[in-house]
C-alpha cells in the first residue's frame, strides 16, 4: 500500500517546473536554510560533501555577474541566486555529487512553494570566481534562482510533457526507439520529428513568450505586408505567436504543429490582441482534412518566416494545401530568407565549428531545423501547384540577422562559450559597421535582397 509521504513526493516531483518570472518578493534566511538543508541530504561519493552553496541577493552583485561574466539577465529577476560550487579535482565527483543536490534543492522550493530555475548558462567562469571570491579548487556546478513564482505567466500552463516510458526504457541492452535529430537540414527532418522537437525541447518557458528569433528590420516587413489583408485569414505554423500582433482584426485561423504549440499560440494572440480578437486554434494533422470536409474557403493564407524550416516534401504538400483551401482569386503571402552567398558561408562557417546540430549555436534552434529558401525553386514549386500572379519583393542585400548573429557571437566569447542569447545588446566598432550595411538601402527593392516577400494568387476556376 502506498503510503501518503509517497504520495506526496511523487506530487512534487511532478508539480515541480523551471520558474522565471517571480514576484518582487524577499524570501526569509530561514526558508533558504531548509532548502539547503535539503539539498545536503543528497549522497556524494564517498560521502564527502564537498560543495558549497553562495547565496545571492544584492542587486548590485547580480548586475556585476549580468554585465561582467555575461551571465543570463534572468538573475537580475530573481530575489535569490544560489550558486553551487563543488571541490573539482574529480570531474565526475563533482557532477555527480552537485547535480544530486540541485535535485533536492529544486524539490524542496516547489515543496515549500517557492519557484526555481536551474542554469548552466551561467556565464564566464572565471569573472564568476572573481566577483563571488570562489576559490580555485571549487568549480561551478550550477545557478539556481528562487522567489515566489508571478502567477499571472504560469496560470494557464499545464507542466511540460514528458516522454512516454516505452520510449526510454530499456532491458538488459540499449535498443534504439526514437531518432534524434537536430540538424540544421530541414530535409533530414520527418514532420514527426519536428513535432517531437516542439513538444519536448522547446516547450521551456511561460505561455506567450516570443521564442523565434527575428530583427526589427524582419518585423517591419511582416508589419508592411500583413497589416491590411483581407480575413478569413489562415496562417501556417503560427508557433510561438510572435507576428500575431501585425494581424489586422479579421478572423484568424492559426495552424500549428502539436497541442503543445498551439497553447502558446492562443496566449500570444490574447496577449497581442485581447480576448476579443476572433482566432481558432488548429493542429495540422486534421486541419487539412476537416476544413476540407466543411468546405472552408480562405482569402489570405500567410507563412511567416516558418517555411525556412520546412522539408522540400512538406512544403510542397503545405503549398498544395494552400492552395486548396485558397476563395478563387485568393492570396498566399510567404515571407522568408533567401539563400544568398552570404547566408551559405554563414552556415558552412558555423557548421565547421560547432557541427551540424542546431542547439550548439542556439540559431533558430527552438523551432527546429533551418534553412534559407531558395528563391527560384520556390517560386517554381508555386507554379507547379497551379497559382499565378506570382510577384517577389526582396530586401536587404546584407542579411539582417547577421546584427543578431554577431551579438550571440559576443555572449558566447564573452560568457566563456556557455550561452548565445543575452537581453542587453554589446555596442562596437562591427555593431556599427553592421548596422550601416543593413540600413544602407532602407526598405527598398534590391534582386539580391535577402528577406523576401512572395504573393501568389489561386487561378479562377
Amino acid at each position: 500500500m502506498q503510503s501518503k509521504n509517497n504520495t506526496d513526493l511523487i506530487k512534487v516531483i511532478k508539480e515541480r517546473r523551471s520558474i522565471r518570472r517571480f514576484l518582487d518578493r524577499g524570501v526569509s534566511s530561514s526558508l533558504l536554510n531548509k532548502l539547503i538543508e535539503a539539498a545536503v541530504w543528497a549522497p556524494t561519493t564517498c560521502n564527502q560533501q564537498l560543495w558549497n552553496f553562495i547565496v545571492v541577493r544584492s542587486q548590485k552583485t547580480k548586475n556585476m555577474l549580468i554585465e561582467e561574466a555575461a551571465s543570463s539577465t534572468l538573475i537580475g529577476r530573481a530575489p535569490v541566486l544560489i550558486v553551487i560550487t563543488y571541490e573539482k579535482s574529480n570531474f565526475r565527483e563533482a557532477l555527480q555529487s552537485g547535480t544530486g543536490a540541485i535535485q533536492n534543492l529544486l524539490l524542496a522550493a516547489t515543496y515549500y512553494g517557492l519557484g526555481s530555475c536551474s542554469m548552466n548558462s551561467f556565464g564566464n567562469e572565471e569573472k564568476i570566481r572573481e566577483i563571488l571570491d570562489i576559490s580555485d579548487d571549487q568549480m561551478v556546478v550550477c545557478f539556481v534562482t528562487l522567489g515566489y513564482k508571478n502567477p499571472k505567466y504560469y496560470e494557464n500552463l499545464d507542466p511540460p510533457p514528458r516522454r512516454d516510458i516505452s520510449k526510454i526504457l530499456h532491458f538488459e541492452r540499449f535498443a534504439k526507439k526514437r531518432n534524434n535529430i537536430f540538424s540544421y537540414n530541414p530535409d533530414k527532418w520527418t514532420l514527426e520529428d519536428l513535432k517531437d522537437y516542439q513538444r519536448y525541447y522547446c516547450r521551456k518557458t511561460f505561455l506567450g513568450k516570443e521564442m523565434d528569433i527575428a530583427t526589427r528590420e524582419e518585423k517591419e516587413i511582416v508589419s508592411r505586408f500583413i497589416g491590411k489583408i483581407k480575413g478569413p485569414i489562415l496562417d501556417w505554423f503560427t508557433y510561438d505567436g510572435s507576428y500575431v500582433k501585425y494581424f489586422p482584426n479579421e478572423e484568424l485561423f492559426a495552424v500549428d504543429l502539436t497541442d503543445e504549440t498551439s497553447r502558446y499560440t492562443n496566449e500570444a494572440v490574447k496577449t497581442a490582441k485581447g480576448s476579443g480578437f476572433n482566432a481558432n486554434y488548429l493542429i495540422y494533422d486534421s486541419t487539412f482534412k476537416k476544413l476540407k470536409r466543411k468546405n472552408k474557403k480562405f482569402r489570405t493564407i500567410t507563412a511567416i518566416y516558418k517555411f525556412e524550416r520546412l522539408s522540400n516534401k512538406f512544403k510542397k504538400t503545405v503549398i498544395n494545401n494552400s492552395y486548396d483551401l485558397l476563395y478563387d482569386k485568393g492570396e498566399l503571402i510567404v515571407i522568408f530568407r533567401k539563400k544568398n552567398v552570404l547566408y551559405r558561408l554563414f552556415y558552412y562557417a558555423i557548421q565547421l565549428l560547432f557541427g551540424d546540430d542546431i542547439r550548439k549555436t542556439g540559431i533558430y534552434s527552438f523551432f527546429g531545423p533551418y534553412r534559407p529558401i531558395h528563391s527560384r525553386k520556390f517560386v517554381r514549386m508555386l507554379r507547379e501547384a497551379g497559382f499565378s500572379k506570382i510577384k517577389k519583393e526582396c530586401y536587404f542585400p546584407f542579411p539582417t540577422f547577421f546584427d543578431q548573429a554577431y551579438q550571440m557571437f559576443l555572449q558566447y566569447k564573452k560568457s566563456g562559450g556557455t550561452s548565445y542569447l543575452h537581453r542587453l545588446r554589446n555596442e562596437n566598432f562591427f555593431t556599427k559597421i553592421i548596422s550601416f550595411l543593413i540600413n544602407i538601402y532602407g526598405f527598398r527593392q534590391i534582386g539580391l535582397g535577402t528577406v523576401c516577400v512572395i504573393t501568389a494568387k489561386k487561378s479562377q476556376n
